[in-house]
C-alpha cells in the first residue's frame, strides 16, 4: 500500500499542468470551476467521436457499440455512487437534472405543500425550488451561521414539519467550502417521509460517496468535476423513480432510467465518464485500494493531501499569481493574497447571493473560518495535486 500521493505520477497524466502563463507552469486553483482532465479521457471523447459515433437503438455497429457504451457508462457511475445502473441518470449538466427534477415532483404536490432549502446552498439547488412558489408550494430557507459558515441544524430541523414534502440541501459549498452533515438532514427529512436531494457536486471528487448509506432519495453531480467532461448525472432511489411522474415525449422509452433522459444524450460525454471514474479506479489502485471501484482509498488521500494545501501560504505567490483574489466580510475583492480556508473565488451571482445572507444574518463577518491545525499536516513545498480545492 502506498503511504503518499504519487503525484509525480498523477500530474504526468494531465495535459493541463504542462501550460505556462506568463512564462511560468500554470496553477489551478478554482475549485468550483472543475477539474483538469487527464490525457485518458481526452483520449476516450475522441476515440469515440472517430470510431463509434452514431446514435442508438440502430442495426448496424457503431449504434450497437454506442448502446453497449451508455450501458457502461450508466454502470461506471452505479460503481461511483453505490446505487445500480437504473437508478442512474444522465443529463446536459447538473442544473438541468434538478429543474427537471423539481418540475416532476411538482406534478405530485399540492398547494400549500412545503419545500425546505439552505442559504448554504448553490443555486442549481435552490432555484428549482424557489420556483414552485409561483404555484402555491411554500418554500422554507434554512439559515446560515455567519460566524462559522455552517448550516443552522437547529433551525432546519424546526421548519421540516408535517407539510414539509422535500428536503434540498448541498453537500459541500461551492462557495465557502463547508462540508455539511448531510446525514443528519436526511435523518430528519425521513422522519416526516420528505425527499431527500442532496447536490453533491462539490463534494464528488473530495471523497466517497454511498448513497445507500447516506439513504438519500436523489444525489446530484457533473463529471467535468471528477476529472470528466461536462456531463451531469443524477441518483434516485429505484421506487421513487418508479412512482413520479417526468416530464417526457412519447417517443421516449418508459424504463429506467431512460424515462427520465430527454433526447440524445452526450455519447462522448459518457465516453468520458467512464474514462474519468476508471482513471479514479486506476489511482486507488496504485494507493493500496480495492473493489469494484477501487478508488475510495484515493479519493480520502487525495481530499486528505487537498485539506492540507490549505496550510500553504498564499502570500508569497501573490506576485507571481496576479488572479488570487480574497473576499472580504462585505463582498469586497481585496488582491491582498491573504486566504483562509473558504478565500479564493472570483465574483459570482452564488457567492454574491450567500455573501448577502451573511451580511443580514450578522453585520460584519469574516469567511476566513480556518481549519484546525492539529489535525492537519503540512504540504511538501512546490508540490500541488491536480484539482486543489479550499
Amino acid at each position: 500500500m502506498a503511504d503518499r500521493f504519487d503525484l509525480v505520477y498523477v500530474r504526468k497524466q494531465f495535459p493541463a499542468l504542462r501550460r505556462t502563463v506568463s512564462g511560468r507552469p500554470a496553477a489551478y486553483l478554482d475549485s468550483p470551476g472543475g477539474t483538469q482532465t487527464p490525457q485518458c479521457v481526452l483520449d476516450a471523447i475522441t476515440r469515440y467521436l472517430v470510431d463509434t459515433n452514431a446514435n442508438v437503438h440502430g442495426q448496424f455497429v457503431t449504434s450497437e457499440e454506442s448502446d453497449r457504451l451508455l450501458e457502461q457508462a450508466h454502470a461506471a457511475v452505479a460503481d461511483l455512487l453505490g446505487c445500480s445502473a437504473q437508478e442512474v441518470v444522465f443529463g446536459a449538466n447538473m442544473t438541468t437534472l434538478s429543474l427537471l427534477l423539481a418540475q416532476t415532483i411538482m406534478r405530485d404536490l399540492r398547494p400549500g405543500d412545503e419545500i425546505v432549502i439552505t442559504e448554504l446552498d448553490h443555486e442549481a439547488n435552490r432555484g428549482p425550488w424557489l420556483h414552485l412558489a409561483e404555484r402555491g408550494v411554500v418554500v422554507r430557507e434554512a439559515p446560515v451561521d455567519p460566524a462559522t459558515c455552517t448550516l443552522d441544524y437547529d433551525a432546519l430541523e424546526a421548519l421540516i414539519g408535517e407539510r414539509t414534502k422535500v428536503v434540498a440541501v448541498g453537500y459541500a459549498s461551492n462557495a465557502v467550502g463547508t462540508v455539511n452533515d448531510v446525514a443528519r438532514v436526511v435523518r430528519a427529512a425521513k422522519q416526516v417521509d420528505a425527499l431527500t436531494v442532496v447536490d453533491a457536486v462539490h463534494w464528488a471528487l473530495h471523497g466517497p460517496i454511498d448513497v445507500r448509506a447516506l439513504d438519500c432519495d436523489f444525489l446530484l453531480c457533473s463529471m467535468y468535476k471528477v476529472f470528466g467532461p461536462h456531463v451531469g448525472v443524477m441518483y434516485g432511489r429505484r421506487r421513487v423513480l418508479e412512482r413520479l411522474r417526468p416530464l417526457k415525449l412519447v417517443t421516449q422509452e418508459d424504463e429506467l432510467p431512460f424515462r427520465f433522459e430527454t433526447g440524445t444524450l452526450n455519447h462522448e460525454g459518457m465516453a468520458g465518464t467512464i474514462a474519468a471514474i476508471e482513471f479514479i479506479a486506476d489511482l486507488g489502485r496504485r494507493h493500496g485500494g480495492a473493489g469494484p471501484i477501487g478508488g475510495e482509498l484515493w479519493l480520502r488521500r487525495g481530499g486528505d493531501h487537498q485539506r492540507a494545501l490549505r496550510l500553504v501560504p498564499l502570500g508569497r505567490w501573490r506576485p507571481s499569481v496576479p488572479c488570487v483574489e480574497r473576499r472580504s466580510g462585505e463582498g469586497r475583492h481585496r488582491p491582498d493574497g491573504a486566504a483562509g480556508r473558504h478565500g479564493l473565488g472570483r465574483r459570482g451571482a452564488d457567492t454574491d447571493r450567500l455573501l448577502h445572507a451573511l451580511r443580514a444574518a450578522a453585520a460584519a463577518t469574516s469567511l476566513s473560518a480556518s481549519p484546525r491545525p492539529s489535525r492537519l499536516r503540512r504540504c511538501p513545498p512546490r508540490r500541488a495535486c491536480p484539482s486543489p480545492c479550499w
